[in-house]
């Protein structure tokens, strides 16, 4: 009798034994200089798990809080510890990595950014197959920067896989989610998806859906408008204008009824510098009337011909610059220029100028084409990019879209536009530049002395003697002409990974 009950005791001790070593190994006690990172990363978790499983609204933690590091449903299954040992066997091959997974480890001075270029990804799909709440990384820390298969994905016969799979067209806006961010893990620009979405800011909301593929448009059709060529336009005396103190090129371009292209060409300026006392040419003598006119019943005129008879646009509800400027082969910057435009802001019934309307057919001056270059690792794309990311939070040391600082927010936009800089301070870019007497847009503007002795801040050239960078307390547009910035300006330069 004496032995069955020792052999109970015994039996219902070492039950107790083990049932308080499974406590102790789903929960830990935090230490001082602990941070729920570096808790959920020693115990291979998310930090979103560790909040869920502790009801945290926070990330502040206090020395001695006990923490589940397993779901509360996770200690109940303990029927059989037979049945436990296959499921956990069965768990084992979902983590298979796929082919094309591979793993990085975080070195001193990374960003999630940087490392999302080098290895051809995005922030958001590192984050996703690492469980990261947020883009913070430490050194040594081990990413999977290649997709995981698990393994039941691969069971299915290859036959039930559709034989072309098109890719999505729209995409449905996730927390956390951001244009630039949407935008780079489709392959396509900010100033892309805010056009083909009639966005005039860069402000989304969870649950919107947005278009990612420019929608089939197919308005080649609308070039027999172009039929009514006007004959040669009537002579015109020529006529100059001496710049005087607190003139811009838009402002006189606007006083004498001709655009800021328009003018430049005229004056062979390849920058909107102009200087008090300037002489420029505000109007030219039309050529004597170009006898090929008549030759007009070759009515199929390409397309592209740049003489058109209406160079301007009202505004309806709905539009944006940047869809207005797509529609009709202009960039942004532009559009602004010729507009005397300070921000994105339009209004409905507002009449923006398109084009060049008076341009004489002979002259075969190349126009200012600076801005108007859109492709990747141009000057116009650098500019377009950093202007969609106006109102974006002042952060220091921040280089994501959830804040910049002024360096931080070149190093974003260069390198989302195609042109590949490390991250640095604005003494490392402006090692990294050389100076330009006459810029252009997409050129960066220094400035010296302001918190600190030397060059310390920094931003881009947009034209019309205005910049845009991370400032004050967001990302803005300043003019040169400011008093504050004016006093400080040192000098433009150009990067030389731009040429």
């Amino acid at each position: 009798m004496k032995k069955m009950a020792f052999s109970v005791l015994a039996t219902g001790s070492l039950a107790l034994l083990l049932n308080v070593t499974d406590a102790e190994a789903s929960s830990y006690t935090a230490k001082p200089g602990d941070s729920l990172w570096k808790i959920a990363s020693s115990n291979k978790i998310s930090v979103a798990d560790l909040k869920k499983w502790n009801g945290l609204k926070s990330d502040t933690l206090y020395a001695n809080q006990v923490l589940k590091l397993a779901p509360p449903q996770a200690a109940k299954p303990a029927p059989a510890a037979k049945s436990a040992k296959p499921a956990a066997k069965s768990a084992k091959p979902a983590q298979t990595p796929a082919a094309g997974s591979t793993t990085y480890t975080v070195k001193s001075g990374d960003t999630l950014s940087r490392i999302a270029l080098l290895h051809k990804t995005s922030v958001g799909e590192i984050q996703k197959l690492n469980n990261m709440a947020t883009p913070h990384i430490f050194a040594g820390q081990q990413l999977k920067v290649g997709g995981t298969a698990p393994a039941a994905a691969a069971k299915p016969p290859a036959k039930q896989a559709p034989a072309s799979v098109a890719a999505p067209t729209t995409y449905k806006v996730a927390k956390g989610d951001t244009v630039s961010g949407i935008a780079s893990r489709h392959g396509i620009t900010a100033a892309q998806l805010m056009s083909w979405n009639s966005l005039a800011t860069a402000n989304i909301r969870v649950g919107q859906v947005l278009k990612v593929k420019a929608p089939a448009v197919a308005p080649a059709k609308t070039a027999p408008a172009a039929k009514p060529v006007p004959a040669s336009a009537p002579a015109q005396a020529a006529k100059s204008y001496k710049v005087a103190k607190g003139d811009t090129l838009s402002s006189i371009a606007q006083r004498n009824g001709t655009t800021l292209a328009q003018l430049m060409s005229w004056n062979s300026l390849s920058s909107t510098n102009i200087y008090v006392g300037q002489l420029l040419i505000v109007k030219t003598a039309a050529a004597t009337p170009a006898k090929p006119a008549p030759a007009a019943k070759p009515a199929p005129v390409p397309a592209s011909s740049p003489i058109q008879t209406n160079g301007s646009y009202q505004v309806v509800k709905g539009d944006t610059l940047s869809g207005i400027a797509v529609r009709h082969g202009i960039s942004m910057t532009q559009l602004m220029n010729w507009n005397n435009l300070t921000s994105t802001n339009i209004r409905v019934g507002q009449v923006l100028k398109v084009q060049n309307t008076a341009v004489a057919p002979q002259s075969q001056a190349a126009p200012v084409s600076a801005p108007a270059s859109t492709g990747r690792g141009t000057a116009g794309e650098v500019v377009s990019l950093g202007l969609s990311l106006v109102g974006t939070p002042y952060v220091w040391g921040g280089s994501s879209i959830n804040g910049f600082d002024c360096s931080g927010y070149i190093y974003y936009v260069y390198n989302q536009a195609g042109v590949q800089v490390s991250r640095t301070d604005t003494v490392g870019f402006e090692a990294r530049s050389y100076d330009v007497d006459t810029p252009q847009v997409g050129d960066l503007v220094f400035f010296s002395n302001t918190y600190k002795a030397g060059i310390s801040h920094m931003g881009i050239y947009i034209g019309d003697n205005k910049f845009v960078h991370a400032g004050g307390t967001q990302v803005q547009i300043t003019s040169l002409d400011d008093v504050y910035w004016g006093k400080h300006f040192d000098g433009f330069k150009r990067l030389y990974t731009m040429n």
